[in-house]
C-alpha cells in the first residue's frame, strides 16, 4: 500500500489508540452492554479515555486535586506540592522531593475532600438537598481562605458532571442497567439507583517508599472493628487516573476473581480467592511462618514449598499500567495492592466511590457522604441550562458590542458647507 509518513503515521496511532472503550483486566475489548459481565467476573475492568473524552473533565480534576492538597499543606503546616513540584520539576521551586513525604507518613496517601477545610456547616439542614457537613460539594466554600473555593470558579461544574458520568457507569455494573456509548459518556440515566458513598484524592509523593498500601478489600473495614459494625451494602471504586501510571510509580496490582465458577455476586466470588489478604502479605513479604498452620521455624524442604506458594499465589496478579484519564472500576470485593512511588513526581489519582444505597453505622447515620445521585444529575441539569443561557447572552452581547463598533466606525458622508453650496451656484449661472 501507500506509504505513510512517519509524523502522520503516529498522529493516526495516538488517535487511534486515545478512543474511549471498554476492556477487561486482561486486555479484552468489549462493548458496554456487557459491563456487569465482565465486572462480576474479574471484579474489575478498565474504562480507557473515558476522562479524556469528556471536555475539560481530567483539568478540572487535576485543578482540584491541587486545591485539596494545597488546603491538607496549609492546615498541616507542611510545603505545597506545585504543579512544577508534581511534575518533577523540583529545581524551579527549590524543593525536594522528601519536602513532601507528609503527604505520605501524616496523611497515608488519602486526601478526602470533606476534611480539606472548615467551609462545611456547623448543623446539619434537616432537608436532604440542604448543605450537609459531610457531603464538600452541596455548601458554598469560602473564596479567601480555601482553595477549594477559587478552584470551584472554573471547574465545579465539570467535576460534578464526571460524577453523573460515573454515577451511571456504577448503576450500569452494578445493577446491569442500559450502559453509555464509549463515544458519548456523559450519557444519563433517568433514575440513578446508587449513592455516592465516598469522594477522595490518592496522592503519593515522590521517591517514598512508604507510600504502598498493602494487599486488601476496599470494604474489609465492615468485617472489622465497631460492633455493631456498619450496614453493609456493595459498593465500587472508580479509580481515575490523573497522572499516567506504571509499576515504577505505584501503580495498582490487582487479582481478579478466580476464572470457571458458576457463582454468582461478588461477595460470593470473593470466597473462592485461594488466599487471604494477610496471607497475600505474608507470601509478599516472604515471611512464612506467618502463613496459617506454619511452623515457627522452616526447613529448606518446606522453604522451597512456601517458594513455589509464593509463585502460585501471584501468578494471575494484573499490574494496572494506566494513562492520565483511564478509569478502573473495582470492586469492594476484589483484592488489590500498590506499591511504593519511585519516581521523581507526584502520583495522583481521583476515587470517588458509589455505593448501592446509604452505608449506615450502628446508630444509623451515614458513615461517609450517602449523596443520592439523582440529585447530582439534577443539579448538572440546571446547571448546564443556566451555562447554555448565560452562552446565548455573552454571545448577544457580543454581536451587539460588534455592532455598535460597525455603525460607529463608518464614515458619514461629508456635508457641504452652504457658502460653498452659494459659490458654486453662482459660478453655474455665470457661466
Amino acid at each position: 500500500g501507500t506509504r505513510v509518513p512517519a509524523k502522520q503515521r503516529r498522529i493516526r496511532e495516538k488517535d487511534v489508540d486515545r478512543r474511549a472503550r471498554y476492556e477487561t483486566v486482561y486486555g479484552e475489548e468489549f462493548d458496554g452492554t456487557k459491563l456487569r459481565q465482565f465486572f462480576e467476573r474479574d471484579g474489575a475492568v478498565v474504562l480507557r479515555d473515558f476522562a479524556n473524552n469528556f471536555n475539560s473533565g481530567l483539568d478540572a480534576m487535576q485543578d482540584e486535586c491541587q486545591a485539596v492538597l494545597w488546603n491538607y499543606a496549609k492546615r498541616s503546616g507542611n510545603k505545597y506540592p506545585t504543579r512544577d513540584c508534581c511534575n518533577g520539576r523540583f529545581k524551579k521551586t527549590g524543593s525536594a522531593p522528601s519536602d513532601f513525604s507528609w503527604m505520605s507518613k501524616d496523611f497515608g496517601c488519602v486526601f478526602e475532600i470533606a476534611n480539606a477545610c472548615d467551609c462545611a456547616p456547623k448543623k446539619q439542614g434537616k432537608a436532604p438537598r440542604q448543605p450537609r457537613p459531610e457531603d464538600p460539594r452541596s455548601f458554598g466554600h469560602d473564596h479567601k481562605r480555601c482553595r477549594i473555593g477559587a478552584r470551584y470558579e472554573g471547574c465545579k461544574s465539570n467535576v460534578e458532571e464526571m460524577l453523573g458520568v460515573f454515577a451511571n457507569l456504577a448503576n450500569v455494573a452494578m445493577t446491569g442497567a442500559d450502559a453509555p456509548r464509549p463515544d458519548d459518556p456523559a450519557e444519563r440515566l433517568q433514575t440513578p439507583q446508587v449513592h455516592l458513598f465516598n469522594d477522595q484524592y490518592i496522592a503519593k509523593p515522590p521517591r517514598s517508599a512508604d507510600a504502598r498500601f498493602t494487599w486488601h478489600r476496599d470494604s474489609q473495614w465492615c468485617d472489622e472493628g465497631e460492633t455493631p459494625g456498619p450496614t453493609y451494602k456493595p459498593y465500587l471504586s472508580c479509580w481515575v487516573a490523573l497522572d499516567d501510571v506504571d509499576a515504577d510509580n505505584g501503580a495498582i496490582r490487582l487479582l481478579p476473581y478466580p476464572k470457571a465458577s458458576q457463582v454468582v455476586g461478588h461477595v460470593a466470588r470473593a470466597r473462592e480467592y485461594e488466599h487471604s489478604a494477610d496471607e497475600l502479605n505474608a507470601l509478599a513479604l516472604r515471611r512464612w511462618t506467618r502463613m496459617d498452620g506454619a511452623p515457627d521455624e522452616l526447613d529448606d524442604e518446606l522453604a522451597d514449598e512456601f517458594e513455589a506458594e509464593w509463585r502460585h499465589a501471584f501468578r494471575r496478579v494484573k499490574t494496572m499500567t494506566m494513562r492520565a484519564g483511564d478509569v478502573l472500576f473495582m470492586s469492594d470485593r476484589v483484592l488489590h495492592c500498590s506499591g511504593p512511588n519511585a519516581s521523581d513526581k507526584v502520583r495522583r489519582a481521583w476515587m470517588p466511590q458509589f455505593s448501592s444505597g446509604p452505608v449506615l453505622d450502628g446508630s444509623g447515620a451515614p458513615v461517609a457522604v450517602a449523596r443520592d445521585m439523582a440529585f447530582n444529575i439534577g443539579y448538572h441539569r440546571r446547571e448546564t441550562a443556566w451555562r447554555e443561557k448565560m452562552d446565548a447572552t455573552r454571545e448577544e452581547r457580543i454581536a451587539a458590542r460588534r455592532e455598535a463598533e460597525a455603525k460607529a466606525n463608518a464614515q458619514p458622508p461629508a456635508k457641504e458647507q452652504p457658502l460653498r453650496r452659494q459659490l458654486i451656484d453662482e459660478l453655474e449661472t455665470v457661466r
